[in-house]
Parts: C-alpha cells; sequence; structure tokens
C-alpha cells in the first residue's frame, strides 16, 4: 500500500493553524486508509501528538540552531529507515524540512507534495528568487512537486499565473470536525454584543484594530484568546481607551470551542490570511465571522448570508460590519454558517480530496 507522509518541524501548540491542520488532516487519512504518517518534533512538554495514532516523535533540542541539526539528521534518518515504506512525502513552508524532503524524495524517486497555506508564502515567493536559500528551496519546490495544494481559490490563481507550475497546482481547502450536534442557534438574551478574536498575539493579526473598531459601539464586548508579542500593547490600547472592563485577555486556549458558547461573533482582522482554521471552527459551531478580505474568507462566508466580510481593512470597515451584526438575525446566519461547513468543508470531505487526488491508499505499482 502506498504511504503517505506528512512532515512538520513542530506539532501544535508550537506553530498555528497550519500545524493543527496538518495533524487533523492525518489523523483523518489514517482513520480511512490506515497509510498515513505525521511526523515531527515538540519541545514544549504539550503532548499534543500523544494522542495521534498517525503521529511520530523526531528528536529536537530548545536550543535553535543545535535543534535545528538534531531534527534534520533524525529526521533523514528516519526517512532512510523507512525508504521502503514510504510513497509520498509532504511539508509546509520553504524552510530547511521541506529542502531535506526534496533531496530525498529526488534521490529515492518519491513523490513530493507541497502545501502552500497562505498568501504571505507568495509575497515571500516573489520576493524571496533573489535570496539565496528561499531562492533555491523554492526554485526546487516548483520544479520537483508532483502536486502544489493551495488552500483558497484566490492563492491557486496567483500560484497558476506562474506557467512552469499550472498543472500541478490544486485547490484544497483546509478542513475542520463539524460538532456531533446540530448548530445551536445562538441565545439573544444577554444585552451585550460578545466578540472573540483568537490567534497568535502578532502585529499581522491586528486585534488593535478590533479594540479600536468597538471603541465607538456602545454595548459590545470583547474577547482576546492568543499569546503572543503584541499583549503588552494591546492591553496598553485598550486601557487608553478606556475599555479595559470591555476588553478581556484569556491567553491561549488548547480548546478554543468551549468559547464558543460565550460568545455571537469571531472577528477577523487579519492583513493577510490564508483559510483560516478557526474561522471554520466557529463557522462549524454556528458562529458567524467577520472577516477582513483576506484571501480565504471568500471561500467561506457569503457577506451577509453565513458571516459578514469587510468592504477594506480599514477600522472604519470592520465598525460598519460590527453595527450590521447587531441589526441582522444572528440564528439564521448561525444556521448557514454552520451548513456551508457541514456540506464545504468537513474534515471527511478534505481528506476524500486528497485521498483521490494522490491516489493515497491504493497498491503501489
Amino acid at each position: 500500500m502506498n504511504q503517505f507522509l506528512i512532515v512538520l518541524r513542530r506539532f501544535p501548540p508550537e506553530g498555528g493553524g497550519t500545524e493543527k491542520q496538518a495533524c487533523l488532516l492525518a489523523e483523518t487519512l489514517y482513520r480511512k486508509t490506515g497509510t498515513c504518517s505525521i511526523w515531527g518534533a515538540r519541545v514544549k512538554s504539550s503532548g499534543s501528538e500523544d494522542n495521534l495514532k498517525s503521529a511520530h516523535r523526531i528528536c529536537d533540542s530548545p536550543l535553535r540552531f543545535w535543534g535545528t541539526i538534531k531534527f534534520h539528521i533524525h529526521l533523514l534518518c528516519k526517512l532512510h529507515k523507512a525508504r521502503n515504506k514510504i510513497d509520498s512525502v509532504s511539508s509546509y513552508f520553504p524552510n530547511e524540512t521541506t529542502l531535506c524532503l526534496i533531496l530525498w524524495s529526488i534521490l529515492n524517486k518519491k513523490k513530493f507534495i507541497y502545501t502552500i497555506s497562505g498568501s504571505a508564502e507568495i509575497d515571500a515567493l516573489n520576493a524571496s528568487i533573489t535570496k539565496k536559500f528561499r531562492g533555491f528551496t523554492w526554485k526546487l519546490i516548483l520544479w520537483r512537486a508532483h502536486a502544489i495544494i493551495s488552500i483558497s481559490k484566490t492563492i491557486k490563481d496567483q500560484l497558476r499565473s506562474i506557467a512552469m507550475i499550472s498543472d500541478k497546482v490544486h485547490y484544497v481547502p483546509n478542513g475542520v470536525e463539524c460538532p456531533p450536534e446540530a448548530v445551536t442557534p445562538l441565545k439573544n438574551s444577554q444585552p451585550n454584543l460578545r466578540i472573540l478574536c483568537a490567534g497568535r498575539l502578532a502585529a499581522e493579526k491586528r486585534y488593535d484594530h478590533v479594540i479600536k473598531a468597538i471603541a465607538e459601539i456602545e454595548n459590545i464586548e470583547l474577547i482576546i484568546a492568543g499569546d503572543g508579542p503584541e499583549l503588552s500593547r494591546l492591553t496598553k490600547c485598550a486601557a487608553e481607551l478606556g475599555l479595559s472592563d470591555r476588553v478581556t485577555f484569556v491567553g491561549y486556549q488548547e480548546n478554543i470551542s468551549k468559547l464558543f458558547k460565550e460568545i455571537d461573533s469571531l472577528v477577523i482582522a487579519s492583513l493577510y490570511e490564508g483559510l483560516s482554521i478557526v474561522m471554520l471552527e466557529a463557522m462549524a459551531h454556528g458562529i458567524p465571522v467577520i472577516s477582513t478580505p483576506v484571501s480565504g474568507a471568500r471561500d467561506a462566508i457569503i457577506d451577509g448570508k453565513n458571516g459578514f466580510i469587510c468592504d477594506d481593512f480599514s477600522i472604519n470597515a470592520l465598525r460598519q460590519k460590527l453595527i450590521t451584526l447587531k441589526t441582522l438575525d444572528k440564528n439564521q446566519l448561525s444556521g448557514h454558517a454552520g451548513k456551508t461547513i457541514q456540506t464545504k468543508f468537513d474534515i471527511d470531505l478534505i481528506a476524500d480530496k486528497y485521498i483521490h487526488l494522490l491516489n493515497i491508499g491504493a497498491n503501489s505499482a
């Protein structure tokens, strides 16, 4: 049987949505075919991969330089031992891990699959051709990849504009697990509208725009879930606007779905985003999403029907959508959001697309 291998530099919670999606995809493919594994490293004691039947841990170190060397030596040794069992390998990001997998796939005549997970990578691709390491890695990816998976239609169209890889690019979106119970209509008994921002507290996520957007809207509360370098600046921003009692920081949440029972909407204010995992998770639970016009949002959100897409990236555009949300029937938005995920982004549907595209689980020739 063909063995499909996904390799991550780090298992969640290190990393972000890409790593989380890779683990969910690997576990679903393993359940369906029995022929998928995911390898990665873990420095922090999270144990997130311990519950995955498809996961195998590779040695690493918290020391960045030594950890990189140690991980890739162990990766190549492990690949060499398993070379007769693996048919294809897959990676994310144009880094040292991807370079190792490409070179190994060439030497062992195996298929190499690359997933491009965000529009920022397109910008990096265009900017990095003149940078030696990333430029070299990208050229190898474009030349060697058996298939390049794009998680959004916009990214797919951008990639296909590069003539040499137009026939290799395939659109396969991210997927999430749908809750076993039907979507529960939102309760409108609480006087305040409660919104959530979730993810790494980094500048490109622009959570400060959300804080500023709610400053001029009454009866609205904001929950921010996540850790990162912007925490102190965001805390100061809320305090300076007199919103400390309306903005709550709850830190990193391993199970973000627990917060979905407390909110009316998820807000994404990013400058760039692929196909946000937390957006899909929220919609699967019937939570309408307000998003800036990033590439992946248009694949899932129909403005005014199951969520909202801002007209532009400004604070005012975000504020207008929040005001609109307060006036519409959130229960109707909730039902449409849940149905969108069930019919287009359920992880079982996405796994089936991978199985068909890559012939996973078929007998080797």
